[in-house]
């Protein structure tokens, strides 16, 4: 896992709450769509392409305030955002947060996949 300094930005946004809610998709928001586990970024490409006026939203999903993993959703005709790459049965779907362009020079495809805050431990 690799130590980013995007990580203490997305600290900042999950301590402050300015996070977002995800909505698993069920089988009814997925009307025969069939994603690829692990492959959230295609997927979403994928479904925006077949479903006009959704988009695809870059960022986060908060395991706790340490941790924090890649993904990318698509938003819903009223602007919720909607996950739709299959999870396992005890996959953990956090907090989102929306990636933001002006916290990093590189484009969002070339930041890592997980991103820690280091611990600090008190002696």
């Amino acid at each position: 896992m690799q130590q980013h300094k995007i990580a203490a930005l997305l600290q900042i946004e999950y301590l402050a709450g300015r996070t977002r809610t995800l909505r698993i998709a069920d089988s009814e928001d997925l009307a025969g769509f069939v994603g690829e586990f692990a492959e959230c970024h295609e997927n979403a490409l994928r479904w925006t392409s077949a479903n006009r006026g959704s988009r695809v939203v870059e960022g986060w999903v908060a395991t706790n305030e340490w941790l924090f993993e890649k993904h990318s959703v698509v938003t819903t005709r009223n602007g919720d955002l909607l996950c739709i790459t299959p999870k396992h049965e005890s996959a953990f779907v956090g907090p989102f947060i929306e990636y933001q362009d002006i916290w990093d020079e590189a484009a969002f495809s070339e930041l890592p996949p997980q991103v820690m805050v280091p611990m600090v431990v008190p002696l």
